[in-house]
C-alpha cells in the first residue's frame, strides 16, 4: 500500500509540474497584475532620483543637470522594459503588450540620445529626442488602457511632469507646456 501511495503521489506531482510548466502563456489579468507591480516599483525608483532639473529656458549650460538626471533614468527604464518583457505577452492582447514595451524601449533610447545631444552642446538635439520620448509615452498610454493598466503609462516622462508641466509632442524649446 505504501508503494501505491508513493506512486499516486508521484503521478499527481508529475501532472502538476507538467501542467504548470507546460503552459508558458499568461492571461491578460495576470500580465496586468505583474506589470502594474513592476511599473509601481519603477515609479518609486524614479521618484527616488529626486525632482527632474528645472529650467525655464534650455541652454547648453543648464541642460547639464538634465543630462545627469537622464544618465540615472535610462537604466531604470531599460530595467522596467526587461522585467515587463520577462513576464511574457498575455494570451490575448499580445500585440498591445509587446507594443507597450517597445514604446518604453523607444523612450529610454530617446532619453539616451537626449543626454548625448547635451554632451555635444546640441540643444535642439535634446529637444528633438525629448519629443520622441514624449510621443512614445503618449502612444503607450492608449495601450495601457487596453491591457487594464494604470501605472505604466508615462513611465518615461513622468519624472519631468512636475518640472515642465504636461509635455507636448511638438519639438523645440516650446515642446513643453508651462507648469500648472
Amino acid at each position: 500500500m505504501t508503494q501505491t501511495r508513493i506512486r499516486a503521489g508521484a503521478a499527481l506531482l508529475t501532472s502538476i509540474v507538467v501542467t504548470s510548466c507546460g503552459s508558458s502563456s499568461v492571461t491578460t489579468d495576470r500580465f496586468a497584475a505583474r506589470a502594474s507591480a513592476i511599473c509601481s516599483n519603477t515609479t518609486q525608483r524614479e521618484q527616488a532620483l529626486g525632482p527632474a532639473p528645472r529650467f525655464s529656458t534650455p541652454t547648453t549650460s543648464n541642460l547639464g543637470a538634465a543630462r545627469m538626471f537622464l544618465a540615472h533614468l535610462v537604466p531604470i527604464l531599460a530595467d522596467a522594459a526587461a522585467q515587463l518583457r520577462a513576464i511574457g505577452a498575455p494570451d490575448q492582447n499580445a500585440a498591445s503588450a509587446n507594443a507597450m514595451i517597445a514604446k518604453l524601449d523607444v523612450a529610454a533610447s530617446a532619453f539616451q540620445t537626449a543626454g548625448a545631444a547635451v554632451a555635444h552642446d546640441d540643444v535642439m538635439g535634446f529637444w528633438n529626442a525629448f519629443g520622441a520620448a514624449v510621443r512614445a509615452d503618449e502612444d503607450a498610454s492608449g495601450l495601457d488602457a487596453e491591457l487594464g493598466l494604470t501605472l505604466c503609462s508615462q513611465l518615461a516622462t513622468g519624472p519631468f511632469r512636475s518640472t515642465f508641466g504636461t509635455p507636448t509632442p511638438s519639438l523645440g524649446p516650446t515642446a513643453v507646456a508651462s507648469p500648472t
